[in-house]
């Protein structure tokens, strides 16, 4: 029989943080759970570590294999193990940690009784540094809100997102995107406001410097969501991303645009977009 969750997590050389993420999962007071690790055949002790873990979890699913990116490995995962997977699944990464010892105790109790056409439940999260000060928040006030910004931004933190098994199965991700597969992704299923609920609850606390915040990988980025505002047609997205490359990175585009009226004209017209169109 499957459980009420199944957690994913897919790994490359994790040893570092990997422990912290498996102490949060072995001290949950619901243990209606497994975990399936994805790891991309690394060459330090991760899977070592995946193996000292094996008593204090209810069920660990193990694969270590090349892949292509954090996208291909969770395609695998849920090829590999879908017969196991739970009702509800979370998908977080080796430096992120659940809360609280209660969380998915907390989560079941919220979610359990949703109605079938609820295929969403997200929770809050937050991001810290290394030193665990919080840098970020992401809180859900107004799921309305959030489904007005999902063809032009990524509106909830996947690694505090719970989706069931069968959009999971039927929908999967899309192993061209290296970086916002999960946008694509969300885009893809969350067709109606209502398909979504909230849980109010901070679920996850991540760690900061994932590839999504890598200056090195800000062009990669930016190329992939201008994909997706070409697939959506999203004005905003456009306009979405063209602020990230001046503001979210701090592309030095202004001394360029502003040579000529015309350019000034325009920058300003962008000043406006960015203060009205963009939600803060």
């Amino acid at each position: 029989m499957s459980p009420f969750f199944t957690i994913i997590t897919s790994t490359y050389n994790a040893a570092a943080t990997l422990p912290r993420l498996l102490d949060s999962l072995a001290s949950q007071t619901c243990r209606d759970f497994n975990w399936i690790v994805q790891d991309g055949a690394s060459s330090d002790a991760t899977m070592q570590i995946v193996e000292q873990y094996r008593n204090h979890l209810p069920e660990i699913l193990a694969d270590s294999s090349k892949d292509s990116g954090i996208y291909d490995a969770w395609n695998k995962a849920i090829d590999c193990w879908q017969d196991k997977i739970g009702e509800w699944i979370l998908f977080l990464g080796a430096d992120d940690t659940l809360l609280s010892h209660d969380t998915l105790a907390t989560v079941k109790e919220k979610i359990i009784t949703l109605k079938k056409h609820v295929i969403l439940a997200a929770g809050n999260a937050i991001v810290v540094d290394d030193f665990g000060n919080i840098i970020n928040k992401n809180i859900i006030e107004d799921k309305k809100s959030r489904f007005f910004q999902k063809n032009f931004k990524m509106p909830i933190c996947h690694s505090s997102l719970f989706t069931r098994k069968d959009i999971i199965l039927k929908y999967k991700f899309d192993e061209s995107f290296k970086i916002v597969g999960d946008h694509d992704f969300l885009i893809k299923v969350w067709k109606h406001c209502d398909q979504l609920e909230t849980v109010n609850i901070l679920v996850t606390k991540m760690g900061f410097g994932g590839i999504s915040s890598d200056s090195n990988y800000k062009k990669l980025f930016i190329k992939e969501e201008l994909k997706i505002c070409i697939k959506t047609k999203s004005f905003r997205g456009f306009i979405f991303a063209f602020d990230s490359m001046i503001y979210k990175y701090k592309i030095s585009a202004k001394k360029y645009i502003t040579k000529t009226k015309i350019g000034s004209a325009f920058w300003r017209v962008l000043q406006k977009l960015h203060s009205r169109i963009l939600p803060k």
